[in-house]
């Protein structure tokens, strides 16, 4: 987006206890997920604690769900933007307010939610 300056950063996402991992199928519709995440709130249209399946190859675009990295927090959200000036993260669910994005703000965009 042509509003917020931007660096590609050579860093990958870490996973801390090697321990915990376990796999679950893959639908061939989200054949090309990188890994999967359990959503832990009611904030969309998707049953809490159920899993999510993120790319992290494709551009998330306004109104796709992605998971995204805010100032030391992970969320799963909307992406909307406002005229071309300033964007977003948004829940289907009222009861979450929407989070502005601001300059001054440490903000990634991790991977777009596939299904």
């Amino acid at each position: 987006y042509n509003f917020f300056t931007h660096t590609a950063e050579e860093r990958i996402l870490v996973i801390d206890d090697i321990n915990d991992l376990h796999f679950l199928p893959c639908p061939a519709s989200a054949a090309s997920a990188s890994f999967a995440i359990r959503i832990n709130d009611d904030a969309l249209n998707i049953e809490k604690y159920s899993y999510v399946f993120i790319d992290l190859g494709t551009p998330v675009k306004p109104n796709d769900v992605g998971l995204f990295y805010l100032n030391g927090k992970i969320f799963i959200r909307r992406l909307y933007v406002y005229k071309g000036d300033h964007f977003s993260l948004y829940a289907d669910n009222p009861k979450y307010p929407k989070i502005k994005v601001n300059d001054d703000d440490i903000f990634y965009i991790i991977g777009k939610v596939i299904q």
